[in-house]
């Protein structure tokens, strides 16, 4: 791996382990975030440790010489919580307007 993409791969690992800890531990803002979400709060940890996971193997991938282990760590640190909502509420039949203050469509 070159020295570029090393460094770029311990400045990602940083940003996901500092995304993830605060998850992991239940901070306020990503309480509110997550009921914003309508998504159950049990998934916050999950979503922290999924982070975490992706953080430890962008450090794997900088320390190894497979671009590949890099690239999957970048890929599972990089699943945002919008994208896991989708795919929780892709089964319910209730819509709500574009403002996003919970008001329902008739």
């Amino acid at each position: 791996m070159s020295a570029v993409a090393t460094v770029i791969s311990i400045v990602l690992a940083a940003v996901f382990l500092m995304a993830g800890v605060p998850k992991i531990l239940r901070i306020a803002y990503f309480r509110e975030r997550i009921r914003h979400w309508r998504l159950p709060l049990s998934l916050l940890p999950v979503i922290g440790a999924v982070e975490l996971a992706g953080a430890g193997l962008l450090l794997v991938g900088a320390a190894s010489t497979s671009r590949r282990s890099a690239a999957v760590g970048a890929l599972i640190g990089a699943t945002p919580p919008p994208v896991v909502h989708v795919a929780c509420s892709a089964g319910t039949s209730s819509r709500y307007d574009a403002t996003g203050r919970g008001r329902r469509l008739a």
